[in-house]
C-alpha cells in the first residue's frame, strides 16, 4: 500500500499519490504530478522561492519516518488549494 491522499474536493472522496517529482536547482522549480483515485492526473509546478525551500528540505531530510511521498504530500497540502489527509505506509 503506498501513502495516499484523500480529498473530500470534487470529485469527493478521491485519493491521489506521488506519480512524479521533478527538482531542477539551477532554475529553482519543482514538478510535482499526482495520479489520482478517478484515473486523472494533476501537475503542480512551483518556482522561486517556495520551489528552493521545499528542495533545501528534501535534500536535508532524515526520511525514516517521514518518506519522500509522505513530505511531497505535506507540501501539495501546504502550498495549493488541496485539503485532505494523509494516510497508508511507504512502498
Amino acid at each position: 500500500m503506498s501513502e495516499l491522499l484523500s480529498t473530500p474536493e470534487i470529485p469527493t472522496n478521491r485519493t491521489l499519490k506521488v506519480a512524479e517529482l521533478h527538482l531542477n536547482w539551477p532554475t529553482k522549480y519543482v514538478k510535482i504530478v499526482l495520479s489520482a483515485s478517478d484515473g486523472a492526473m494533476l501537475t503542480y509546478e512551483f518556482f522561486g522561492d517556495v520551489a528552493e525551500t521545499m528542495m533545501r528540505v528534501l535534500n536535508t531530510a532524515n526520511l525514516t519516518n517521514n518518506s519522500l511521498h509522505k513530505r511531497t504530500l505535506t507540501f501539495i497540502l501546504a502550498n495549493t488549494p488541496i485539503t485532505g489527509t494523509i494516510s497508508g505506509v511507504p512502498e
